[in-house]
């Protein structure tokens, strides 16, 4: 486990990057819950090809590969959630609040695949 956690750390530390770039330019096109889910789309496609092939090693037409896109569902549904009571209720910057998300939504996203890839 201890492994897949360094590799999924390092996978994350990347696709962090990448998906916040992502918001930033488009939180300038459109309002945030949109740029949201436009970086975390981007995100999901980075991350459930590297997950699946790299960090947890799902085989293609395994039926757990699938899950994975439940998993990512949760994580959209969860960060609009979030990244919305940041902004209006705790009045945070629209340039914070993915981050913040980022830290809780990681570690729920990370014991998910891991439940996944042993079933």
């Amino acid at each position: 486990m201890r492994d897949k956690f360094i590799k999924y750390i390092l996978v994350g530390f990347s696709n962090t990057y990448f998906s916040y770039l992502i918001y930033c330019l488009f939180v300038f096109l459109f309002n945030y819950k949109i740029s949201y889910f436009i970086s975390i789309i981007a995100s999901i496609i980075y991350t459930y090809q590297v997950n699946t092939n790299l960090v947890f090693k799902i085989k293609r037409k395994s039926r757990v590969r699938y899950l994975f896109f439940l998993i990512y569902l949760i994580q959209i549904l969860l960060g609009i959630f979030l990244i919305d009571l940041w902004i209006n209720k705790f009045l945070i910057s629209k340039f914070l609040a993915p981050i913040l998300n980022i830290l809780f939504i990681s570690p729920i996203v990370f014991l998910l695949s891991i439940f996944l890839s042993k079933n």
